[in-house]
């Protein structure tokens, strides 16, 4: 997916692509590092990140997504107060930084989740206003970031020990990560039929205005 949409991003060079491969990249680095493959794999030699990834990661995760957001959605031209609070999120995310680089992984993580749990809402409900201002994406975003709320949910009510350690609460995260990530491609994917739509409209519109023009210059002349 991260491939698949540089390579869009490469054709139609729209940020918000360049900033979704971003994401993708940290989600899929997320997964790993839960199950310990980042260490095993990509910083073998390195204790300091083995001990802090499971929770830098997660940070950038959440910077990320909500830049992607932002920009998918539109807000600083659909809905301002939407782009503030999302703006709020990033703040957020970076203010848990500082616990991390002070060690103290239970007051990181705590704010991790929580953060994690609030934005995630918080970016169902902004998607919500832009949809119902008329704006198409908005509804592949809902439908995907519902999936994915609920696997956040999942993953933080089993970290606070309310729903059981098992297979389904274990693997959540993951399955609604790659649902999200997969229905949100296909919503940047959407957004070149529209980009294609609208090239197509402004064409009659750019034809009567060359007729308009050369009739204008014939007449003057």
């Amino acid at each position: 997916m991260a491939l698949y949409n540089f390579f869009i991003w490469l054709t139609v060079r729209d940020n918000s692509y360049i900033v979704y491969v971003s994401y993708i990249i940290c989600v899929g680095l997320t997964q790993a590092s839960q199950q310990g493959y980042t260490f095993r794999f990509l910083w073998p030699d390195s204790p300091w990140l083995a001990q802090h990834d499971t929770l830098l990661i997660p940070v950038f995760n959440g910077i990320t997504a909500a830049l992607f957001i932002q920009m998918f959605l539109h807000t600083r031209e659909k809905y301002k107060l939407g782009h503030k609070l999302l703006t709020g999120v990033v703040v957020a995310y970076t203010l848990a930084l500082i616990p991390t680089f002070m060690s103290n992984h239970f007051v990181a993580n705590m704010m991790t989740q929580i953060i994690a749990m609030t934005a995630s809402i918080l970016a169902i409900f902004v998607g919500f206003k832009v949809w119902r201002k008329g704006y198409g994406p908005a509804a592949y975003f809902l439908v995907a970031w519902s999936i994915f709320l609920a696997s956040v949910c999942i993953f933080v009510l089993r970290n606070f020990n309310i729903l059981p350690y098992n297979d389904f609460t274990y693997y959540a995260l993951q399955v609604g990560s790659a649902a999200e990530v997969t229905l949100l491609s296909f919503a940047l994917a959407n957004k070149i039929n529209i980009y294609r739509k609208e090239k197509e409209e402004s064409r009659p519109w750019r034809s009567a205005s060359r007729r308009k023009t050369s009739s204008w210059y014939a007449n003057r002349t």
